[in-house]
């Protein structure tokens, strides 16, 4: 499938799925998987519009199970292309919420999880978070710093900005994530929060990092 500079290519889809659960109004699928995936994303960066206030479906949706052996994901830029592998999780939708867990993906000498909820609703509001164990090199040593995250944002969805994270080495904090705060026009509204949890298992350090 290809439209307006975007090209989606899977190979060995596999789709298990129950029909008799439209005629209970909504849509199940037991599994969902892929060998691979891959997105080529040549678009031409537009004018940023308003945020949506609607994110629903038709119906609700149960997938028990999906799955990506390899997923490469290519952009107009080196920073915006990434390849993980080993992807599995779950969706559902209620007709109220969105919810993904991920199970399990390996990026780079990363493995992640997380979970994140999204009303459909306006105002969209987010509670997501996310894990990782990951190794990073030390200069002049031969063995990697094992470090471990834990990441977490709640609030409503147009006031999350965070930077991509970096790793950090033995004496190098990592970056906070960047989070915006309500113009005057929006002081009613609660801002979106942020936290960021970087572990040394070696040195046994823990820093926690407020938005």
């Amino acid at each position: 499938w290809q439209r307006d500079g975007l090209r989606v290519e899977a190979r060995d889809v596999s789709l298990a799925w129950q029909p008799w659960s439209l005629l209970q109004g909504k849509l199940t699928l037991n599994r969902l998987t892929a060998a691979s995936v891959q997105v080529d994303d040549q678009r031409v960066p537009s004018e940023v519009s308003a945020p949506p206030t609607l994110l629903g479906l038709p119906l609700p949706v149960a997938l028990a199970a999906f799955s990506v052996e390899q997923l490469r994901w290519t952009g107009p830029t080196p920073m915006t292309s990434v390849t993980a592998s080993a992807i599995t999780g779950r969706y559902q939708f209620d007709g109220l919420q969105h919810q993904l867990d991920l199970l399990g993906a390996q990026v780079a000498s990363g493995r992640y999880s997380g979970r994140a909820v999204l009303t459909s609703i306006g105002p969209l509001l987010l509670d997501a978070s996310l894990a990782g164990a990951l190794t990073t090199p030390l200069p002049a040593s031969k063995t990697p710093l094992p470090l471990a995250f834990q990441a977490t944002a709640r609030g409503p969805l147009t006031e999350l900005l965070v930077n991509r994270p970096q790793p950090a080495g033995r004496n190098r904090r990592p970056a906070p994530p960047r989070v915006s705060r309500p113009g005057p026009r929006n002081r009613c509204r609660r801002p979106m929060r942020a936290f960021v949890i970087w572990t040394w298992p070696r040195c046994g350090q823990t820093r926690r990092k407020p938005g």
